[in-house]
């Protein structure tokens, strides 16, 4: 464990409850006194219904919440989530949420990142011809414990109602919209407060920024030493030939710059021929 952040103020620079699974995961690891504002508006960097738009990629995104943030708080350690839904990066045919966290240290110019990938989400829409399809929709999605947005309309006409977690709720919205809308389309509520399964996702992006927040350079002590490259190559048990196993990993630190190299991370010196294009072509 490192005091590097200890008895520093950490601004949290998001909403939606999300301090209840990133603060108590890395609290207890760095010391830091959390502060989490009432006013900040993180929205304003784009939001899942689409009232605003997302102008920049998650990390820039979330460079700019931080930066935001600590100009509004007048503070110099912030971290900040970030979310996106879509297809998988290596199966583009299932759907993935992407979740990214970063602790930006402004005092010393250090940025530290973590990133989840995973197919456990609800996410999902449809358009709603009738009750009794917005109710399969419901169940199919996990509500209401998982909350539901419902719009209809277009442009500056368009409806929305979000955080819907009841049933009551839900029919009555539907009934108050079909005898004018054409199109009522339901969707998923995102937000990590209405989503059970997005937090879980957070959850795990809070555990590997914890890993790397307990990874110190060797030579600096600065949190966030991480492998800069995984270099493949281990040499076939089969063949002798460099297969697609990690031969070794290259570390580095971001704040002195010190670098290193480790061994396959499994302590393997020999690799398997399933992993070999020459064995297994």
């Amino acid at each position: 464990m490192s005091d590097f952040f200890r008895n520093r103020t950490l601004l949290l620079a998001s909403r939606h409850g999300k301090e209840e699974v990133i603060i108590p995961t890395i609290q207890p690891i760095t010391g830091i006194i959390p502060f989490i504002p009432e006013d900040f508006d993180s929205d304003a960097f784009g939001t899942f219904s689409g009232e605003v738009e997302r102008k920049h990629g998650p990390l820039e995104t979330l460079r700019k919440k931080c930066e935001a943030a600590m100009r509004q708080y007048n503070m110099d350690l912030a971290i900040a989530s970030e979310g996106s839904f879509g297809p998988h990066p290596h199966y583009p045919f299932l759907t993935a949420d992407e979740e990214w966290l970063m602790l930006k240290d402004e005092k010393i110019g250090l940025e530290i990142i973590a990133r989840e990938i995973s197919l456990e989400t609800n996410y999902a829409a449809r358009e709603i011809a009738s009750e009794t399809a917005l109710l399969e929709f419901a169940a199919e999605t996990g509500f209401p414990e998982h909350g539901l947005m419902l719009r209809s309309g277009e442009g500056r006409q368009e409806k929305i109602i979000k955080g819907i977690r009841s049933q009551e709720g839900l029919l009555k919205v539907h009934r108050e919209w079909r005898s004018s809308a054409e199109i009522i389309r339901a969707e998923t509520d995102m937000r990590a407060m209405m989503n059970p399964s997005r937090m879980k996702v957070i959850a795990k992006a809070a555990l590997r920024l914890r890993e790397k927040l307990l990874s110190l350079c060797p030579s600096c002590k600065t949190p966030g030493y991480e492998v800069l490259e995984a270099e493949a190559g281990l040499p076939c048990s089969g063949c002798g030939r460099p297969g697609k196993e990690i031969l070794r990993l290259h570390y580095a630190c971001k704040k002195c710059g010190h670098r290193e190299e480790r061994g396959n991370p499994e302590g393997k010196s020999w690799g398997d021929p399933a992993c070999c294009d020459f064995c297994n072509p």
